[in-house]
C-alpha cells in the first residue's frame, strides 16, 4: 500500500486528538504490520479476539479452580500435612500467640521447627474473621493453587507472546 493510502486510512482511524507528530509512527506501525501478515485487522476483529482469548483464559482458570475444589470441598479436613499444621496453629493460638516449643501431634511431642510467620497470620485471620481453622486450611490452599494458575499464566504469556500458547500451557 502506497505511504498515501496508508495515511488515509490512518487519520480515520486516529481520534482527533491525537497529536500530528503521531501520525508517521502510527502508519510505520501499520506498514509494518500490514507487510508482516498481508493484512491489517479491522479494530471490531482485534477486539473480537481479546474477548474470546480472555474468555478462555477465564474458563481454563475455572476449570483449574474447580478441579482443586473437587478434591477440598469433598472432605471436611485439610488435605495432606494439614493436620499437623492445624496442631500448630492450634497450640500457637492456645499459647496467646507465644511461640509452643512443641506441638503434639499423633501422640508425639514435635519440635516447633517451621517458621512461625504463617501460623502467626493464619491464627490472626482465623480469630479476626471468626473463621474456624479447620475450614481456613481447607479453603486458603484452595484460593492461593488457582491464584497460582493465574499467576503463570502471565509468566506464559510474558514468555510465550502467543495467545493460543499461552492458553495451552495454562491448562496443562
Amino acid at each position: 500500500m502506497a505511504h498515501a493510502e496508508t495515511a488515509k486510512l490512518v487519520q480515520g482511524m486516529i481520534p482527533s486528538a491525537a497529536p500530528p507528530e503521531s501520525l508517521p509512527a502510527t502508519i510505520a506501525h501499520i506498514e509494518s504490520a500490514q507487510a508482516s501478515s498481508g493484512r491489517i485487522p479491522p479494530p471490531h476483529e482485534a477486539l473480537a479476539t481479546t474477548r474470546v482469548y480472555g474468555a478462555a483464559l477465564v474458563l481454563v482458570l475455572v476449570g483449574a479452580f474447580a478441579t482443586r475444589a473437587a478434591f477440598v470441598l469433598t472432605s471436611d479436613f485439610p488435605l495432606y500435612d494439614g493436620g499437623l499444621f492445624l496442631a500448630m496453629l492450634e497450640a500457637v493460638r492456645a499459647s496467646h500467640y507465644v511461640l509452643p516449643d512443641v506441638v503434639v501431634y499423633n501422640g508425639m511431642a514435635i519440635p516447633f521447627a517451621y517458621p512461625p510467620l504463617a501460623f502467626y497470620v493464619g491464627s490472626f485471620a482465623a480469630d479476626a474473621m471468626g473463621i474456624a481453622l479447620v475450614d481456613l486450611l481447607r479453603l486458603v490452599p484452595l484460593v492461593m493453587s488457582t491464584l497460582s494458575v493465574a499467576a503463570f499464566a502471565l509468566l506464559a504469556h510474558a514468555v510465550v507472546r502467543d495467545r493460543v500458547g499461552t492458553l495451552v500451557a495454562t491448562a496443562f
